[in-house]
């Protein structure tokens, strides 16, 4: 769990809200990310330790002050919500990444919608640098840069295609797309029962856990 202090001594801090990767499904990603690591050059794997399996649902910069207002926003939002359904949808991968894509449901939409809209207030406009770099905008469409204007982060609302989950990073970005193109997921489809708000690190890894949300 997170030290507060150190939170504390940063004024804006970057958090993710997540869906939590059930237990048994993180073993078995966490051994897959693991053994890959083992036959290629990783800029992160995961290890459920340090990096944490999560499926990201809204993850921008916030004010440090606002901690506790965020936990007890999600508190508040997780006493009415059911759990969720994640379904295979391909695997892919970008820019060295490799990723499992999940089917972007009814209700994954309308939870990631809520969650949006509740948070993003908490951010207080402000956004984070790495957004106004030139060299990041340029990869951007017109529709993510309103998106990063009006809730701090490109992939969300009309642009939130696919929840997903990284397995890892490759330095390789051809590496990482013959593995993408040859991985074996075999996981059709399981029950997500709680949300976690995590610290996010480089590589945009799930670094730290803050506190779990059980759902109804």
């Amino acid at each position: 769990m997170l030290k507060y202090n150190y939170f504390m001594d940063n004024k804006y801090l970057k958090f993710g809200l997540s869906f939590q990767v059930p237990l048994l499904i993180s073993d078995m990603v966490v051994a897959l990310s693991q053994e890959l690591a083992l036959k290629y050059n990783a800029k992160f794997a995961l290890d459920a330790k340090n990096i944490f399996p999560h499926i990201t649902i809204y993850p921008p910069s916030y004010p440090a002050k606002n901690l506790d207002k965020l936990i007890a926003s999600v508190e508040s939002f997780v006493k009415n919500t059911n759990t969720v359904e994640m379904k295979y949808y391909k695997i892919e991968s970008k820019k060295g990444y490799v990723m499992v894509y999940f089917e972007l449901s009814p209700d994954i939409k309308k939870l990631h919608k809520n969650i949006v809209e509740i948070l993003n207030p908490l951010r207080e406009g402000y956004i984070n640098p790495r957004y106004g770099e030139p060299e990041y905008l340029k990869r951007l469409i017109n529709q993510e840069i309103e998106m990063v204007q009006q809730y701090g982060y490109p992939y969300v609302m009309d642009c939130y295609y696919h929840p997903h989950l990284s397995l890892l990073r490759l330095e390789d970005i051809v590496e990482a797309k013959v593995v993408a193109n040859n991985l074996n997921w075999g996981i059709e489809k399981f029950k997500v029962n709680k949300l976690v708000l995590h610290r996010i690190g480089d590589n945009g890894a799930a670094i730290e856990v803050v506190k779990e949300f059980n759902l109804k």
